[in-house]
């Protein structure tokens, strides 16, 4: 799936929604986690939806790859497993 902007009726939309609701709720930071429309190329206007921080170092927190991830989750499983592996990422600061 290409990175896209998803409308608020979709199934990828509620994917999006949990994903960001776990982290909410594991963030040691107090931070927000909020899907929005967002550039994703600034230059050719292309936009998606995707998870952003808010409250704490404000930005975008998904890679593509983690965004196909959370477009293919499943089950309660699949999104602990991506969250896993959004928290455990290099850049992921909210820790």
């Amino acid at each position: 799936m290409t990175e896209r902007v998803i409308r608020i009726d979709e199934p990828e939309y509620k994917k999006l929604v949990a994903v960001a609701s776990v982290l909410e709720m594991l963030s040691p930071n107090g931070a927000k986690y909020v899907v929005e429309d967002v550039y994703f190329d600034y230059g050719q206007d292309w936009k998606w939806t995707t998870i952003c921080r808010k409250g704490f170092e404000d930005c975008q927190i998904l890679s593509p790859r983690d965004w196909g991830d959370v477009m293919v989750i499943e089950t309660a499983e699949d999104v602990a497993l991506v969250v896993d592996h959004i928290r455990g990422g290099k850049y992921f600061a909210d820790r």
